[in-house]
């Protein structure tokens, strides 16, 4: 983006970065600045003069709201492709505003830092970010980040999985503690220049094989219509055993599977605990309108601690909660509100599965 903060009268092109110098607050018209112009901010400029105008340039409509900011749909794609041990940090003040198919080779230890500053775009997935067998990612803010609602979303034609977490790899999602607009945003929509449009039909956002552990972290507005595995937020599976997937302080919210699982899909047969996390406007045409369980390991235990579960929607079994895991599910300090499904409203068994603890359903 560009400030633009002068007094004098003309609009000249600026330096060598392609930056525009706008004079002349009297008088000035949205259709004194050339279209060309436009396509040529790229840099990040912020020119220290002493007054603003009061203008905001978008897509080449010119609105008087007061934020007195100009700037463009230039950005780039974030380069790197192949994550080796280190830290990689992906700005959106520096023109970046997309990621492509982007691997963490095996054996690796990668961080991953979002810096996300206003009024920037989100960050948008083209591609999915693969995490290989025994490397690790950890995606985290920038300690310089702004507060927003939003972190990332889809590009208009992407609709695979955002992660995808190999059998011994493992995938960390750190938010930040406080209101919502602090945490990690997972959008499943698309966003094309200037506002979210829904996907009609997707991968879950996260597909995962390995350990996943999510703090701070909401994912909202994803329509899964894969036919061969449910859970439109997140879908846990594979066969390992070791290593325990947990959600902690995470919200899902308005995600839909046609499978199973409009929340959560988990097949794992690892240990699962949920910590202070809300489900809810969360749907599916078949099984488990929150979450689906199958599977399991009659070591290990699914815990749902402090768990709450809303206006969620199964068209047969399990309005939030379709449970046929061979792992015992632990629920303490929970409740079901307001969910409905034609067979078992807020929790249906179809076996001689385990339930252990407190819940209240309404």
């Amino acid at each position: 983006f560009l400030h633009i903060l002068d007094t004098s009268a003309s609009i000249e092109k600026g330096l060598n970065d392609g930056t525009v110098r706008l004079l002349d607050v009297s008088g000035f018209d949205e259709t004194d600045l050339p279209n060309e112009y436009l396509a040529s901010i790229a840099a990040t400029t912020e020119l220290g003069y002493e007054k603003q105008i009061a203008y905001e340039f978008i897509s080449g409509t010119c609105i008087d709201d007061g934020y007195y900011t100009f700037y463009t749909n230039s950005f780039s794609a974030f380069a790197t492709t192949t994550l080796t041990n280190g830290t990689y940090t992906i700005e959106t003040d520096k023109g970046i505003d997309s990621i492509n198919k982007t691997t963490v080779t095996a054996g690796n230890n990668v961080i991953l830092q979002f810096k996300i500053v206003e009024p920037a775009k989100p960050i948008i997935f083209n591609g999915t970010i693969t995490v290989n067998k025994n490397a690790k990612l950890t995606v985290k803010f920038h300690d310089a980040s702004w507060d927003l609602d939003y972190t990332i979303c889809r590009g208009k034609n992407f609709k695979d999985e955002f992660f995808y977490v190999n059998k011994d790899g493992s995938l960390t999602i750190q938010g930040r503690d406080g209101e919502e607009d602090r945490k990690f945003h997972i959008d499943g929509r698309s966003y094309n220049d200037s506002d979210f449009t829904e996907i009609s039909a997707s991968n879950p956002t996260i597909v995962s094989a390995g350990v996943v552990s999510l703090n701070n972290v909401i994912i909202k507005n994803n329509k899964s219509t894969n036919a061969n595995y449910g859970g439109a937020a997140i879908r846990f599976g594979g066969d390992g055993t070791s290593g325990t997937n947990s959600l902690s302080n995470v919200i899902i919210e308005n995600c839909s599977a046609t499978l199973e699982g409009g929340g959560i899909g988990y097949y794992s047969y690892r240990e699962l605990n949920m910590n202070h996390v809300t489900i809810k406007k969360c749907s599916t045409d078949n099984l488990g309108g929150g979450i689906y369980l199958i599977n399991g390991n009659a070591n290990n235990q699914i815990t749902l601690n402090d768990v709450h579960f809303e206006e969620c929607i199964s068209k047969n079994q399990g309005g939030a909660i379709l449970h046929n895991s061979v792992s015992a599910l632990n629920l303490n300090n929970s409740d079901i509100k307001n969910c409905s499904a034609l067979h078992g409203t807020a929790i249906m068994m179809p076996g001689n599965n385990l339930i252990k603890g407190n819940i209240t359903a309404d």
